[in-house]
């Protein structure tokens, strides 16, 4: 390789190999004989006749024995110690060695060898499914699986028993079921493209506790986001977790979940993904500023400011079509985690604290902004009061007050009954009249609930070399209609969709022409700025 040199077999036995020059028809007289010594049990070069008389006009920057199976034997150990190295590497590393720049399709495949050998393929790991479902089910106690399979016809058509197809697999593990009951009742599911040679589906379900810490509670992979796909989410979610109504679930509102959850007709409130609405809503009307301005609309409580707020973006899109009003209009109404968040909410107790971190310090904050508002008493027995609070007011500009009622907990500038716990005009309120004001913080935030979530520990699992499962029932085949490309590599790494998209940020200027398109070391004008400072710090 290193000389430029290649030839072809000619003859290939067991125990006889014959090669010659690739041009041996054009009259190059190279050959070269190799038999296999029986007893010393090693190939020996017997002959090699003649000299290589052709002649190529230029180098060539690849060779055609280096194949892809060359190529894996040589990076397996590089793909062994790290198997998301860059393609782009293992071609360095094959030009160090032999000279040669391979293509980037023969490495690419090269690489899929390696992987195949070391980590089995793609159409292998379905049937090894059954044993890694029994091991989870053996070793964590309380696993909930639910496997979907379709029979299978062979290429004549007729019903094989023994072989089944892959269709659905649902799973949760039961530290994460049993935490769930101690978590805000908030719900959020979203589905994710999973990479590789099939195009399936990974749906996930997430709860978030009082201090914002979130944990994946149920997992699926289907074959995608249909309406049967997250019907058989949604039941299996009600039937193994969330078994109450007062749910409420934030998703993107695609047409198969809404359809699915009417089907199911579970009495979950179901609500937008304030970042998707924001997406759907720049893919219509292209305009960053409206739709910051639709983000902040999402986010505002106060029911007078958001139709002012509406009012403005609608007065601003004038002319657009479809009009806002319209375009609103068409929407439709893990193991480690657990002990060592489990340590830290402990820590806290025995500090003697009651609350989460994140409500004392809100209390603090909320109780020195209390102390500049004027709290008027409307009734006793309804505990009503008028709130107004002198907080950093403008001149000219009025001060607000909002209405509080202690006893249905709602407050007019909604943080009250959003977050459950006490904002700045209820710490108010509870302060003029000596009303204790833990009474009106939701239990979720209680140090003590959030140890019960952490509190449900994974089991160590046994080493995989260990396991002491059944045999597979049955063989596990791919579904062959979700197979990504027949053949090739795929044309991008990464499946990207409109959340991806990133802000576009000014882009960055010279710091001494303020000018774009270079830096300070080469600023046209960087030598009369430079002399003129000089000349300014010498007088």
């Amino acid at each position: 390789m290193k000389l430029s040199i290649d030839y072809k077999v000619s003859k290939s036995a067991p125990t006889l190999y014959v090669g010659e020059c690739w041009r041996a028809d054009v009259g190059c007289g190279w050959r070269i004989h190799a038999a296999f010594i029986q007893w010393t049990q090693q190939w020996q070069i017997r002959k090699l006749e003649g000299r290589h008389t052709c002649t190529v006009a230029r180098m060539s920057q690849d060779h055609r024995k280096l194949d892809a199976k060359s190529i894996c034997n040589c990076i397996m150990p590089l793909v062994k110690d790290s198997r998301i190295i860059p393609v782009s590497t293992l071609i360095a590393d094959m030009q160090t060695r032999f000279q040669y720049r391979v293509s980037y399709r023969k490495a690419w495949w090269a690489k899929q060898m390696a992987m195949q050998q070391l980590y089995g393929d793609w159409d292998g790991s379905y049937n090894e499914l059954q044993s890694w479902i029994s091991a989870k089910v053996e070793y964590v106690p309380g696993t909930v699986v639910d496997l979907q399979t379709l029979p299978y016809r062979g290429p004549n058509g007729e019903l094989e028993l023994g072989k089944r197809v892959f269709r659905r697999l649902f799973w949760t593990f039961d530290p994460c079921v049993r935490a769930f009951s101690h978590y805000k009742p908030v719900v959020q599911v979203d589905g994710t493209w999973l990479y590789g040679k099939y195009t399936q589906i990974l749906l996930i379900a997430v709860a978030q506790n009082g201090h914002g810490n979130v944990l994946p509670i149920v997992f699926a992979i289907v074959e995608s986001e249909n309406s049967e796909s997250w019907a058989y989410f949604i039941r299996n979610l009600r039937r193994h977790v969330v078994r109450h109504d007062n749910i409420c679930i934030i998703s993107d509102r695609s047409k198969g979940l809404v359809a699915a959850i009417r089907q199911s007709e579970v009495l979950w409130r179901s609500v937008y993904c304030i970042r998707h609405i924001a997406v759907n809503f720049h893919n219509e009307y292209k305009n960053k500023d409206w739709r910051k301005r639709i983000v902040n609309m999402g986010y505002e409580l106060e029911p007078h400011r958001f139709r002012h707020k509406l009012a403005r973006l609608e007065t601003d899109m004038a002319g657009c079509k479809p009009s806002l009003t319209q375009w609103l209009s068409s929407m439709e109404p893990l193991a480690t985690l657990m002990p060592k968040m489990g340590l830290k909410q402990a820590k806290q107790l025995e500090a003697g604290h009651l609350y989460i971190e994140k409500i004392r310090d809100a209390m603090k904050d909320n109780t020195q902004r209390a102390r500049l508002m004027n709290v008027e008493l409307y009734s006793r027995n309804l505990e009503t009061f008028r709130v107004t609070e002198y907080i950093s007011r403008r001149s000219g500009i009025p001060p607000r007050s909002y209405g509080v009622d202690l006893r249905n907990r709602r407050c007019e500038y909604g943080m009250f009954q959003a977050l459950r716990y006490l904002y700045a005009h209820v710490v108010a309120a509870c302060a003029t009249y000596s009303l204790n004001v833990e009474q009106y913080i939701d239990d979720v935030y209680k140090l003590e609930r959030t140890l019960r979530i952490w509190g449900n520990e994974f089991p160590v699992l046994r080493d995989i070399s260990t396991w002491e499962v059944q045999s597979p029932a049955f063989e596990m085949l791919p579904d062959r209609s979700l197979r990504r490309r027949v053949k090739g590599r795929p044309t991008i790494t990464r499946i990207r969709n409109d959340m991806d998209v990133r802000e576009q940020v000014d882009p960055k200027r010279c710091t001494i022409c303020r000018t774009v398109g270079h830096n300070r070391s080469k600023c046209p004008h960087g030598n009369v700025y430079t002399s003129q400072s000089s000349r300014s710090e010498r007088n």
